[in-house]
C-alpha cells in the first residue's frame, strides 16, 4: 500500500512541525504479523510520476459535512484521459457519491441555504446546456434552466432563490474576405465575442436579462443579502499601455 502525506506549515508559526502515524487491526486480524520499516522496496520509476492520479477542484459543503473533488487519471494520448468527481464525508472519508463513468458532472457547486445536501451541475449537449440540482438524499433531480446556448459560468444567490449566469454571443464578421484589427487585443481568437449576464429564479425558472451593450460583462460577486451584485467590464482602445481600462459596476437587483 502506498501512503502519500502532504503537509503545510507556516514557517513563522510557533508550533513544532510533527507527524505521527498509527496502524489499527480488526479483531479478526489479531494473528496477522505486521512489521514496519523505512527500507526502500524499489527505486522510483518514471511511471510513478507520469501515471499518478491527480486531485483538484475541492469544494466543501456549506455545513462542512461533505467534500467534493475532481479526480483525473492520465491518458496517452490525452484524449484517453479520464476525469470524474466524487463526494465523501469529511469525518471519515467515506464515499457518498461517485460520478465515474457518467461523463461529468461539470461546473459542480453546492447549493447554499439551510439544505446542505443539494448540489448543482451542468450537462451539455449539442451546444446547449442545462443546469440541474440534485440531492444527496436521493430526492430527485430538477432543472434550474434548460437548453441555453453558449452557457458560461454561474453563481447561486445567497439564499438559493435563483442563479446568475453568463451567456456568450459570437461576433459576426464585418467583412467576408478580410479583417481589420481595431485594437491590440483584436488579434486574439474570440475577442469580439460578447458575454452578458442573466438571472433565473429557482424554483420557477423565470429568466431576466441583467446586462447588455457593446462591452462584455463578467460577474464578480453577489451581496450577502442578494440585493446587489458586482460586474466588471474591460474597455479597449486606450492609447498607451496597457491599452485598456477596467470598470466595476454595482447593479441593484431590486430595480
Amino acid at each position: 500500500h502506498l501512503v502519500v502525506v502532504r503537509m503545510l506549515r507556516d514557517p513563522e508559526g510557533p508550533a513544532p512541525w510533527t507527524l505521527r502515524g498509527s496502524l489499527h487491526l480488526k479483531a479478526e486480524d489479531d494473528e496477522v504479523a505486521v512489521t514496519m520499516d523505512l527500507k526502500s522496496q524499489r527505486s522510483l520509476r518514471l511511471a510513478d510520476l507520469l501515471d499518478a492520479r491527480s486531485m483538484g477542484s475541492l469544494d466543501l459543503s456549506p455545513d462542512g459535512r461533505y467534500l467534493s473533488y475532481q479526480l483525473s487519471d492520465p491518458g496517452v494520448p490525452v484524449e484517453g484521459r479520464e476525469s470524474w468527481r466524487e463526494i465523501v464525508q469529511t469525518k471519515d472519508g467515506a464515499l457518498v457519491r461517485s460520478f465515474r463513468g457518467e461523463g461529468g458532472p461539470s461546473s459542480f457547486e453546492w447549493v447554499p441555504g439551510l439544505d446542505h445536501h443539494r448540489y448543482s451541475f451542468v450537462k451539455r449537449d449539442k451546444g446547449k446546456a442545462t443546469l440541474w440540482v440534485a440531492d444527496l438524499k436521493g430526492a430527485g433531480t430538477v432543472s434550474v434552466v434548460e437548453d441555453v446556448e453558449n452557457f458560461g459560468s454561474y453563481m447561486w444567490m445567497p439564499d438559493a432563490s435563483g442563479v446568475v449566469y453568463s451567456v456568450s454571443v459570437d461576433a459576426e464578421p464585418k467583412h467576408e474576405n478580410f479583417k481589420r484589427y481595431e485594437y491590440m487585443a483584436d488579434r486574439w481568437g474570440g475577442f469580439r465575442d460578447k458575454s452578458y449576464l442573466y438571472h433565473v429564479s429557482f424554483p420557477g425558472g423565470r429568466v431576466t436579462r441583467l446586462t447588455a451593450g457593446a462591452e462584455s460583462t463578467n460577474l464578480m460577486d453577489i451581496a450577502p443579502d442578494g440585493s446587489r451584485l458586482l460586474f466588471g467590464r474591460t474597455l479597449y482602445g486606450k492609447e498607451g499601455r496597457p491599452f485598456y481600462e477596467e470598470e466595476i459596476h454595482e447593479l441593484d437587483l431590486s430595480t
